[in-house]
């Protein structure tokens, strides 16, 4: 897409039960992702588009179900400045960013869409640490030495946002 990233990946691809044998039945479980919630929608109205048009020209039925989807995880960047500054108060961290564009949606992003359609402000915060591969990788794992930073920093935002 031109106004930012976006994919579609296969997970799963199933059909058929010998190498010359036409299958009956297949299924595909995908996803879509795009950089923002419009960019996706876009991906989501194209790939069924391009299913459908795929069916259509072999004369075959298809049906489309949608199991899951959220809208972009959009953080205010100055949410994430004061983070910031209370992050490197603390002395844990090797290197704090203030803000990274996700380029894509999480289930968080339901609870921060709400507090900020509420008027309030949400960041989303990620922890860094050495992994076996990377995210939605089924080799994937990373040094869970690193939560309890994660928990001291999140006690710290508790303390320093309650009341405010």
């Amino acid at each position: 897409h031109g106004q930012g990233a976006s994919r579609i990946n296969v997970g799963v691809l199933q059909a058929g039960t010998g190498r010359n044998v036409l299958p009956d039945v297949g299924l595909i479980k995908m996803e879509t992702r795009g950089a923002n919630t419009e960019i996706n929608e876009f991906m989501v109205t194209e790939a069924r588009r391009m299913i459908k048009a795929s069916a259509d020209m072999y004369n075959v039925d298809v049906t489309v179900s949608e199991a899951g989807g959220a809208p972009a995880c959009v953080a205010d960047h100055e949410l994430g400045a004061e983070i910031k500054v209370l992050a490197e108060a603390c002395g844990q961290y090797g290197q704090v960013v203030d803000y990274m564009d996700l380029g894509g949606s999480e289930d968080c992003s339901y609870f921060m869409e709400r507090v900020q359609q509420n008027g309030g402000r949400a960041a989303y915060l990620m922890y860094g640490t050495e992994i076996a591969a990377g995210h939605h990788n089924s080799c994937f794992d990373f040094d869970e030495k690193c939560l309890y930073k994660a928990v001291a920093m999140l006690t710290e935002l508790a303390i320093a946002y309650t009341n405010k």
